[in-house]
């Protein structure tokens, strides 16, 4: 199937995708371009972890999320891209990111988000050079960008940089499930559990914290394991977490850490964000396999 390229165009509150149409032989230089561009990712950042928001990424790896789906009106775009409107210099300074569709499927996009910068709007005066002698550009122009900001392979998409990629592909996001109030007020008042203050642990949460509680509320793992279990699972990492006993129960709970850093620690543990090499005795944080302090 011959590429094609669509653009995702900011209008009103949300976006519409258009069909940017160009000649032949450009349509070709320009599939071309983004096919080099996506062999040049995967060549240079082999090494492929598992995306988790708030990590950062170490110099040869790639951030890789499954279970995405491209948005349904650029895989419909895809397969009747005839009956899809065409882009027009009016829509270059709205323009927010392009696709690059290798199947008629819509499930093997090459993507570049879009910025203003990369925009020859019609309402200013652009410049282009003829050997030594500049001449006014008219009517409105693309700059492309020299790398691909995602790619879409099946269900998986691989990115260097999520904002650019959340933004290029917005549906990104479905991957990634956040803890509600009431999934972080069972989690803070688990029998297992003794964080102190569930209201404040609720109110203070952040994302990175929303996200492992569901993690972590969706393996029910505080439902299968006890708390010396895990007390002696934490003291690999260096965490000496306590036990206290209830008054009436004498049931056994562990006592959240106070240093936040801590805290985080446990979260991560309790996420099975934590690996002990029974080799080297090295400890290490996933993904991206990055030793711990």
């Amino acid at each position: 199937m011959t590429a094609r390229f669509f653009g995702m165009v900011k209008a009103g509150g949300g976006r519409v995708i258009k069909r940017l149409v160009t000649n032949r032989k450009l349509q070709d230089e320009l599939a071309a371009l983004f096919r080099t561009q996506e062999k040049e990712l995967f060549e240079r950042y082999p090494r492929q972890v598992p995306f988790r928001p708030g990590d950062a990424l170490e110099g040869d790896e790639l951030f890789v999320v499954e279970g995405v789906r491209a948005p349904d009106d650029v895989r419909q775009a895809a397969r009747s891209a005839d009956l899809v409107a065409t882009m027009t210099a009016d829509d270059v300074d709205e323009l927010r990111g392009l696709y690059c569709s290798l199947n008629a499927e819509g499930t093997h996009l090459l993507l570049q988000r879009f910025t203003s910068r990369q925009a020859l709007s019609k309402n200013r005066l652009n410049l282009f050079a003829s050997g030594s002698t500049f001449s006014r550009l008219d009517g409105a122009g693309l700059v492309l960008d020299d790398k691909l900001s995602c790619v879409v392979k099946g269900k998986s998409a691989y990115f260097r940089s999520y904002t650019n990629a959340r933004i290029a592909l917005p549906t990104i996001a479905d991957a990634f499930s956040e803890a509600t109030d009431d999934m972080l007020r069972a989690f803070a008042e688990h029998p297992l559990l003794d964080v102190g203050d569930p209201d404040a642990f609720v109110s203070s949460a952040t994302g990175w914290t929303r996200r492992r509680v569901a993690m972590i509320c969706n393996d029910d793992l505080l439902n299968r394991l006890g708390a010396r279990t895990i007390k002696s699972r934490a003291a690999l990492y260096g965490l000496a977490l306590k036990i206290k006993r209830d008054g009436r129960s004498q049931k056994e709970r562990l006592m959240f850490p106070v240093d936040r850093n801590d805290q985080r620690l446990v979260i991560k543990l309790l996420a099975n964000e934590l690996l002990h090499s029974e080799l080297t005795e090295e400890r290490f944080s996933v993904p991206g396999k990055r030793r711990l302090r």
